[in-house]
């Protein structure tokens, strides 16, 4: 992946998972729980509920601005 060549310390990632099959957005997000355990940063914007379950925080969005923060059950 060309973005992690320079070691950035956060990468912003808008629906890595939105138009592909279950199995692949499985493996991207298994991707990317391993370039944040080597300290990256990243900030991602889902809808699936599956997806952010695997994060380590959520903070929702409510009339374009950031409403608050919730933890969910890790989901593996």
């Amino acid at each position: 992946m060309q973005v992690l060549i320079n070691h950035p310390e956060i990468i912003f990632i808008d629906e890595p998972t939105g138009a592909i099959n279950s199995k692949s957005a499985n493996d991207i997000m298994e991707l990317l729980l391993e370039i944040n355990q080597t300290g990256t940063t990243i900030l991602l914007v889902t809808y699936d509920v599956k997806v952010a379950a695997k994060t380590d925080g959520v903070f929702y969005i409510l009339d374009s601005s950031i409403a608050g923060e919730i933890q969910l059950g890790k989901y593996r």
